[in-house]
């Protein structure tokens, strides 16, 4: 059995390294598609359709490149403006949030946050919107050093993660996903793992949700303590990530760490050193500290 556990997680060791050589190939796939919804925007006449076509362009920076995808979040802001759309003025001034954020630009996120009134905001919104608060403080929770702080961030993430589950379809992937977080939080490995499992099986081949699917698992294994599954599915999640050309991640150099600790130490440096350059290109100031700190004991 354990054997065979080996084995499998070796081969999706290989499929990763396999995904990590094509990054080039990936990365152009995602600029076509760039370039293709910018052609559109520039032949386009209608405002609100250009809002939109801004909107497809922002999804696909977000994970890419950070710098870009903030350029086209105040590009919405400002034809929002023209609209005279204060609803669009909120989504695109989170949009802004949501970017400075992930580029470690922590005070300027609260200040965008703090003139939004949930109150103001559509129903709809209001998801996003504690979505931003929660993964701010999630930052700010990994960059905290004293257990002081530590416990003020995570009950200020547990109130968030509550407030999402309240205003989020049950029947979506992004309910189950905080929900695997509160289980897991909790200690309700089993259930989280029932959970996990339950969306890992309804996925399909090439399924965009995969990452995210995968790495969910592979927190509730690493709680556990079954090292061997949860090299697997940080594998899994970050060939996933790769394979969508996302820069922006995290499975890749915690597998990094891991493999190190195991005495990988080949595979353990390839990986990190991806990280490191991935991270660099999406402008990712928050991840590339993260990586910045391991690079060196593994180099």
């Amino acid at each position: 059995m354990a054997l065979f556990a080996q084995s499998r997680t070796d081969s999706v060791l290989k499929l990763l390294d396999d995904a990590i050589k094509k990054r080039a190939q990936f990365a152009e796939k995602k600029e076509f598609r760039i370039d293709s919804l910018k052609i559109a925007v520039n032949q386009n006449s209608d405002i609100e359709k250009s809002y939109i076509l801004y909107t497809r362009i922002f999804e696909e920076y977000k994970k890419y490149n950070l710098d870009s995808a903030l350029w086209v979040a105040k590009k919405k802001n400002a034809i929002a403006r023209r609209l005279n759309n204060v609803q669009l003025q909120y989504e695109s001034q989170m949009n802004i949030a949501e970017m400075l954020g992930k580029m470690g630009m922590y005070k300027e996120t609260f200040d965008i946050m703090d003139r939004i009134k949930r109150s103001d905001l559509e129903k709809s919104q209001w998801s996003y919107y504690f979505h931003l608060f929660h993964s701010i403080y999630s930052l700010l929770l990994q960059n905290a050093l004293s257990q002081q702080e530590k416990k003020h961030y995570k009950s200020i993430i547990t109130f968030y993660k509550d407030s999402l589950l309240q205003v989020t379809d049950p029947h979506t992937l992004a309910y189950k996903l905080i929900l695997n977080g509160k289980l897991t939080e909790q200690g309700k490995y089993a259930e989280a793992l029932a959970l996990m499992d339950s969306c890992y099986e309804k996925l399909g081949v090439n399924d965009i949700e995969t990452g995210a699917i995968a790495y969910g698992i592979s927190e509730v294994y690493g709680k556990t303590g079954k090292s061997d599954l949860q090299k697997e599915y940080l594998a899994i999640s970050a060939a996933a990530d790769i394979k969508r050309a996302v820069k922006s991640y995290i499975a890749l150099q915690k597998l990094a760490v891991m493999l190190y600790k195991q005495g990988d130490l080949e595979r353990a440096y390839a990986y990190i050193r991806c990280a490191m350059e991935d991270a660099s290109f999406a402008k990712a100031r928050f991840r590339m500290i993260e990586v910045s700190e391991a690079l060196p004991i593994i180099v």
